[in-house]
């Protein structure tokens, strides 16, 4: 990345890997301007020094000006940070904003398929499209500065059941990049496939749908107690819940049991083979991994937890293509 460029990320909420990305970032590159996207920001991201937070909804599907809304939108947020920071062009894109679902697809709603569908892959088509053409637009060659780092998922890389449209849509961003690598329209690419991360998604994916809780309380908590958030669904705090419990309803035994049972999943996912993630660490990895030279081939950061420690492994498509053909030998040889 040259010096006089910036880094665009996008999935900066709260409680999200593209919050914790921006603030590693924000430490690694100190004099890089960083412009954060999201449809709503961390109130964190807005205090870091160089960086812009723009609200914007990255989703062509339900954009009020569809495609085109989106693409403009984009391109406005580069004009004003670049009229604000005087940097060359976008020399870093972090694509981390993502949709999940758990289920069978013919369970799967119209509104679930268009939020996945729309951001994990329409909305990244025209986020990269608008800030490659705003590069050529001020001189600023992606094919020799532009580096494009893509959030994955293992779920992608081995097509685990019940997520087909999910894992379909992280399968389409490996092979995006890919493709702009190898056509030598970007500089460098990296797909990131971490694990079970410690984020909203992972909390909502366990509360509303493995255990049926309501998504109303989880996004009660989320928005209106933001403060509280981790103590309720990472630390499981019982009084804390309790707290959240009465300021959202007199008295709900169902959300306690779920709750119990939130919290047996948790502890057994994280006694498991395949422990969640602390997202600071896979945001440390990805910096990380950024700032070191990689090959041409090594395109693929697989990032576990396996043995409760944070594992990586650099791959090529050749050992993604093997790693897929053992996790399939791995899934038939169960009882």
């Amino acid at each position: 990345m040259c010096n006089d460029s910036a880094i665009l990320i996008t999935g900066t909420g709260n409680n999200s890997l593209g919050e914790m990305i921006c603030k590693t970032l924000r430490r690694a590159y100190t004099g890089t301007p960083i412009i954060a996207i999201d449809l709503n920001n961390s109130s964190l991201i807005t205090n870091l020094e160089r960086t812009l937070a723009f609200n914007i909804n990255l989703n062509p599907l339900t954009h009020h000006a569809g495609y085109k809304g989106v693409a403009n939108d984009v391109q406005q947020v580069i004009d004003n940070a670049r009229s604000q920071f005087q940097f060359h062009g976008i020399g870093m894109v972090v694509l981390a904003a993502g949709m999940y679902d758990f289920g069978d697809l013919t369970s799967t709603s119209l509104d679930v398929r268009q939020a996945i569908t729309g951001v994990n892959v329409c909305g990244k088509i025209e986020i990269l499209h608008a800030v490659m053409e705003m590069n050529n637009k001020f001189g600023f060659r992606s094919e020799e500065e532009l580096t494009l780092v893509d959030i994955g998922s293992l779920h992608g890389l081995s097509a685990s059941g019940s997520r087909a449209i999910y894992v379909a849509s992280k399968a389409f961003g490996l092979d995006l990049c890919l493709s702009l690598l190898h056509g030598h329209e970007i500089n460098r690419m990296i797909h990131f496939a971490p694990g079970p991360i410690d984020t909203h998604m992972l909390h909502r994916n366990h509360w509303v749908l493995k255990e049926h809780g309501s998504s109303e309380f989880f996004e009660y908590v989320r928005e209106k107690h933001a403060e509280k958030y981790s103590n309720v669904f990472v630390g499981c705090d019982d009084q804390e819940f309790a707290k959240m419990v009465t300021g959202f309803s007199e008295n709900n035994e169902v959300l306690f049991n779920i709750f119990n049972r939130y919290k047996e999943r948790r502890a057994r996912q994280m006694a498991g083979d395949n422990p969640i993630l602390n997202p600071m660490d896979v945001a440390t990895v990805i910096v990380d991994t950024l700032q070191h030279p990689t090959s041409e081939e090594e395109v693929v950061c697989k990032i576990n937890a396996a043995g409760g420690h944070v594992q990586t492994q650099m791959l090529s498509i050749d050992q993604v293509i093997r790693f897929q053909v053992a996790s399939k030998q791995r899934k038939s040889d169960r009882p």
